[in-house]
Parts: structure tokens; C-alpha cells; sequence
């Protein structure tokens, strides 16, 4: 490469200073347009040379792609691909309408009842034996009447005996007076029996239980379990009643012997039994009269 000396003495200068430099028309532009060629002709043939002997030292002795003199441009980015939408959702499928409620049937009624015969109306019971008024106790197998002595009142400590039946004027009626409603066994009464002329009652002596054979009094009348005066019908078979002692292990009222049919015996008590003369009817007094059985005499 050369290098074109620059002038420096004082021709040059003296030159310009006689008279003014005046290019010629027409040739000082050519020689620049010529150089300027010239330079950019000598600066690509350095450029160029520079290049292939960097390469022929870093490629030791590979060969290569030669080097472009100009740097390639710097492609642009390339532009970010737009997001692609998001697909918008199914709609959801509205839900199928539910079907209408098949109605119930209307519940079958059930038959009425039919309705129970009245049930026929129960004979009414027969009266018991007590309470009772102004009756007659009559033996069964005698045929005599529970009696006092004498025509009148009796009195205390008085016996109580057997008689004809005499249903008028005389002292042979007598009060079943219940005491104590269910007290006796299996829940029947237990009753006092009170003479309806004297208002003395059927006694045993002292107080408490007494013996077999133990006879029968009058006396004043107390109406208490504590006393032997209590007593309660046990009704047999053939309508009769058994008169037993509550106090006394419930034995009988009863007439001595057996069938004595003797007037004025004293009664007792004694155990029961259906073939001695221990049933006793209660009797009206106008059901005497008439009677087979009634005493006489």
C-alpha cells in the first residue's frame, strides 16, 4: 500500500498566493471520482485478505465457509404468536324436567265395623242371703225355727233354741245386718244376726274362737272381728245355707242329735256336714204356712 506524499514546501503555498488556483473545467472532478474508486477498492482487497488469513489460522487446515465480509443483519424477532382463545365452555345441558308426581291413590276407606250385637241383657242376679229383714232361719232336716224361750223379749245370756215355726206373735224373726262387706272367705260378708224383737244377737260365750259342741246365747250385740258374733251363709247345692262361725274356724250352727226334731234343744256348733241337720232356709214369714216340714204342737 502507498501512501501519497504530502507537499509541504513553500511552492505550494506561494503558488496559490500568485494567483488563485483555478481548476480545470472537466479534469479535477474525474480524478477524484477515480481515487475514491481507487480507496474503496484498496480498503475491500485489505479487508478481504485480513479475513481469509484469520480464517486459514482458526480453522487449522479445515476447510470452512468463508467469512462474509458484512456481518448479516440481525433478523427481527419474530412476533410472539398470539394466545390462542381459550375454547368458550360448553353450555351445560339444562337438566331434563322432572316428571309430574304420579298421584296417590286415594287410600281404599276400610269397612266400617260392623257392629257387635248387643249382648242380651243378663237376667239380675238373685239377691243374696244378706242383708235381710224380718226373716226366718228354719232347719232343713227339723222342720223347727230358730227360737228364743217365752213369748217375748229374751235376755242377755238367754239361749237360743229350736221351735215350732210361729210366723206371728212371736220372737222368730230376725236382721241379717252385714258387717264387713268382702271379709269373709273368698270375699262373702260377715254379718251379725240380731233378733228383731229384743235387738240381742246371736252369741257365743267369751270371746275369740270356741270349741266343738260349744252352745248358743244371746247377748248384746258388738259386731267386731274381736268377738265370736260374726257369721257367714255358705249357700249348698239343694239352696240351703250352711250358718258358720267366722271367729270359731267357720264351723256350723247346728242342732244336737242327729234330725232331733225335739222342740226347745239348745243349738251348738259343730263341724259342717250335709248329712246331719246343719242347713238352714231363710224364710219369709207368709212362706210358712203349708210348709211339710213345719213343727207343731
Amino acid at each position: 500500500m502507498t501512501h501519497q506524499p504530502h507537499r509541504t514546501d513553500g511552492r505550494f503555498a506561494d503558488t496559490f498566493a500568485r494567483k488563485p488556483a483555478r481548476p480545470r473545467r472537466g479534469l479535477l472532478p474525474g480524478r477524484r471520482v477515480y481515487a475514491s474508486v481507487l480507496w474503496a477498492v484498496l480498503t475491500v482487497a485489505v479487508i478481504t485478505g485480513s479475513v481469509r488469513a484469520v480464517g486459514a489460522v482458526f480453522s487449522d487446515g479445515e476447510e470452512t465457509d468463508p467469512v462474509a465480509a458484512v456481518a448479516p443483519p440481525v433478523p427481527e424477532p419474530e412476533p410472539e404468536p398470539e394466545p390462542v382463545p381459550e375454547p368458550e365452555p360448553e353450555p351445560e345441558p339444562e337438566p331434563e324436567p322432572e316428571p309430574e308426581p304420579v298421584p296417590e291413590p286415594e287410600p281404599v276407606p276400610e269397612p266400617e265395623p260392623e257392629p257387635e250385637p248387643e249382648p242380651e241383657p243378663m237376667a239380675d242376679p238373685e239377691p243374696g242371703p244378706v242383708p235381710a229383714e224380718n226373716v226366718m232361719l228354719r232347719n232343713y232336716a227339723t222342720g223347727r225355727c230358730l227360737d228364743i224361750p217365752g213369748a217375748g223379749k229374751g235376755e242377755p245370756t238367754g239361749k237360743v233354741q229350736q221351735y215350732r215355726c210361729l210366723p206371728e206373735d212371736d220372737n222368730q224373726l230376725w236382721n241379717l245386718e252385714v258387717r264387713y262387706e268382702d271379709q269373709g272367705p273368698g270375699g262373702v260378708p260377715l254379718v251379725q244376726i240380731r233378733n228383731a224383737l229384743d235387738g240381742l244377737c246371736l252369741d257365743l260365750p267369751k270371746y275369740g274362737a270356741r270349741p266343738l259342741h260349744t252352745r248358743v246365747y244371746e247377748f248384746t250385740c258388738d259386731g267386731t272381728t274381736e268377738d265370736n258374733q260374726l257369721w257367714w251363709f255358705d249357700e249348698q247345692d239343694n239352696g240351703t245355707y250352711w250358718i258358720r262361725n267366722y271367729a270359731s274356724n267357720n264351723v256350723c250352727l247346728d242342732v244336737p242329735g242327729n234330725r232331733d226334731d225335739a222342740e226347745q234343744l239348745h243349738l251348738m256348733i259343730f263341724t259342717c256336714t250335709n248329712t246331719d241337720d246343719q242347713e238352714w232356709d231363710i224364710v219369709r214369714p207368709e212362706d210358712i204356712g203349708g210348709s211339710a216340714r213345719q213343727g207343731g204342737g
